[in-house]
């Protein structure tokens, strides 16, 4: 599975629109995004609003990657949590199954801080509720034990000698992936490359649906940009 393939329901949609069938599939639409207001309770266009400024600790964000295919923006969000033991975020091409994070870090982002990203978004796909004992693993990390990424403590958290690697694995490094000469705090709609503090990789796409940081940004210049929530 590719992430081709998940922009595939694009394509039909354009060529629907192609086909002059766009009344159907805008009543269709309208109706969707209606249902999403009332099952979340927050519009699923948030993402797009006031999308200027500096981002700085304390900021609730979305994190989307700007694919381009057939020439078109085409944006993949980190989205909510599988239903398995873990809760893996996922990837999705719909911005009202996007999660929101809050930004661990005091005061702006520079090039080359670190920060955490603390989920404040606990339902799975199914919109289920995280299981109770998992409630406080809520920081995006990679960890040794898999691929994929997953929710875990801080790094305040007093973990075993076993674990002494995990603090790191919850810290991400951002640096800027287009116009290297700027300087400054980093900005909301800049693309960035975001790399795990335990491993050096990047976070990217894995086995889609789900997220690793398994490979550089040499082999895998994936790149991300923060985006306001204004709910």
């Amino acid at each position: 599975m590719s992430v081709g393939f998940l922009l595939s329901s694009t394509n039909l949609a354009r060529q629907m629109f192609q086909q002059k069938k766009f009344i159907p599939v805008l009543s269709c639409f309208a109706l969707m995004m209606f249902s999403v207001f009332l099952t979340t309770g927050r519009s699923p266009l948030a993402a797009d609003c006031e999308n200027t400024g500096n981002i700085k600790g304390g900021d609730v964000i979305f994190l989307r990657s700007n694919q381009k295919e057939d020439g078109e923006d085409m944006y993949i969000y980190i989205g909510r949590s599988d239903s398995g033991n873990y809760e893996y975020p996922t990837i999705t091409l719909d911005s009202s199954m996007a999660v929101r994070f809050k930004v661990i870090v005091f005061g702006n982002i520079f090039e080359n801080d670190y920060i955490g990203l603390q989920t404040i978004d606990k339902e799975t796909i199914e919109q289920e509720n995280w299981k109770e004992s998992r409630l406080t693993r809520d920081q995006l990390g990679k960890f040794r034990d898999r691929d994929r990424l997953y929710y875990w403590r801080d790094s305040g958290y007093r973990y075993g000698s076993r674990d002494k690697d995990y603090p790191d694995s919850t810290k991400w490094l951002i640096e800027r992936a287009s116009d290297l000469s700027k300087v400054g705090p980093i900005q909301y709609n800049e693309e960035v490359y975001i790399t795990n503090g335990r491993n050096g990789n990047i976070l990217a796409p894995f086995e889609p649906p789900f997220l690793t940081a398994n490979k550089d940004k040499e082999e895998n210049p994936f790149a991300w940009e923060f985006v306001k929530s204004c709910s």
